[in-house]
């Protein structure tokens, strides 16, 4: 089994959560290994208590101190009776959302052209003006922008207009989190709508043609056909869903018409039937 040997400290998320570099490694690790559909229990990370200390770079008994620190942070939660373990909503929220501020922040940067051209970047000031929050209502990430543009040396500059391509990413990343959020209402899942990683293979798909309904027809199918206690559970996760598999599974869901039963040339069914009032003697 493939586990992950390295992670990306992005600090201004772990600033954001208040925690330690070594605090920040065990929540990402975690949150990487629960997506895995080999772990013995869906949506957690089942690794032994070992493997993950080691991963981090701590002793056992120093594993424990840090869980019971992020746990009281609620960015960590343990499952009862087992001891897995996986990243909480916060973790995976707060991360994207300062990973959202960081990518709005260099397009403000590089945002604004001179009309002669050369000039490809204009320096602004793109002061954020409030850390981006979580609507606990729309689930969605919103940050305020402060953009004062005092650096500007061509005052007729003006904001280059949303690539074509830019706007369809940014359609389909919107789909992959609407459709993330199908699969967890669906299926009491925590998969964070928003991460790069849940969405890589439901963008791939959308890419290829699906459209939101199928893919929540493939869900609705998958979580009937692979319910919770069959072996094939584990495997119902939006890696394998959307996978190269999907256009079976689509099929798969999609009911099959009844072939009409074939008459003779009188119109009569040619089991050799006859039809009166609207009857079958035979």
């Amino acid at each position: 089994m493939i586990k992950k040997s390295n992670t990306s400290i992005k600090e201004n998320a772990r600033k954001s959560m208040g925690i330690t570099r070594d605090e920040y490694a065990l929540c990402s690790y975690a949150h990487y290994r629960c997506s895995d559909p080999r772990m013995k229990s869906t949506g957690w990370c089942t690794d032994s208590k070992e493997d993950v200390a080691d991963f981090v770079g701590i002793t056992r008994p120093g594993l424990y101190k840090m869980l019971s620190r992020l746990e009281a942070k609620g960015l960590l939660e343990t499952q009862s009776g087992t001891g897995f373990i996986r990243a909480t909503a916060l973790f995976i929220d707060t991360e994207n959302a300062n990973e959202y501020k960081e990518n709005l922040q260099d397009d403000c940067k590089l945002s604004l052209q001179k009309e002669n051209g050369t000039v490809n970047k204009v320096y602004t000031d793109c002061k954020q003006s409030l850390q981006p929050t979580v609507n606990l209502v729309t689930g969605n990430i919103e940050v305020e922008l402060d953009i004062s543009m005092n650096k500007v040396n061509n005052s007729q500059a003006d904001l280059k207009p949303l690539p074509k391509n830019k706007k369809k990413e940014n359609e389909k990343t919107a789909a992959a989190a609407e459709i993330l959020s199908y699969f967890n209402e669906k299926t009491g899942s925590r998969l964070g709508v928003e991460n790069k990683h849940n969405q890589k293979n439901i963008i791939a798909r959308l890419g290829e043609g699906m459209t939101i309904e199928q893919a929540k027809q493939v869900i609705d199918f998958k979580k009937k056909t692979w319910p919770p206690g069959e072996y094939m559970n584990k495997y119902l996760t939006p890696d394998t869903l959307f996978s190269g598999k999907f256009d079976k599974y689509l099929d798969e869901s999609t009911p099959k018409q009844q072939k009409p039963q074939p008459q003779s040339q009188n119109g009569s069914p040619s089991n050799g039937a006859t039809i009166k009032n609207g009857i079958e003697w035979f």
